[in-house]
């Protein structure tokens, strides 16, 4: 039985890309804490990526770009992987011969990418 994602539904993906696009860009880089979880930041690194995907490190490395907060914390991408493995929103995949290189892609599970509203993955 497929259980379907208990969230607001959004009318399009563009529509969550455009609200995430928002957000990204209106952050002013700061050495403060974000306000979103874990799992609205990597939603929103994927919501973001070409063809909604991106590898663990192509994550990590947008949480830092566009979160400096991130940058010299430490502990933080324990916390990443977790959700990644636990949270039902997101799924692995394995590369294709079209993208060679190391470790899987992430991407949401089919569904869930109309859980992130205004920067938060519910």
């Amino acid at each position: 039985m497929h259980s379907h994602p208990q969230c607001a539904p959004l009318d399009t993906v563009s529509a969550v890309a455009a609200g995430t696009s928002n957000i990204a860009s209106a952050q002013q880089p700061s050495a403060d804490k974000p306000d979103f979880s874990y799992a609205s930041l990597i939603a929103q690194s994927l919501v973001e990526a070409p063809m909604q995907r991106r590898t663990l490190n192509g994550i990590y490395e947008w949480i830092q770009e566009y979160f400096p907060y991130y940058r010299t914390r430490q502990n933080w991408q324990n916390s990443i992987r977790h959700n990644l493995s636990l949270n039902k929103g997101f799924m692995k995949i394995k590369r294709d011969e079209a993208h060679p290189g190391k470790g899987s892609f992430w991407t949401f599970t089919p569904g869930y990418e109309s859980c992130l509203n205004g920067g938060h993955f519910k």
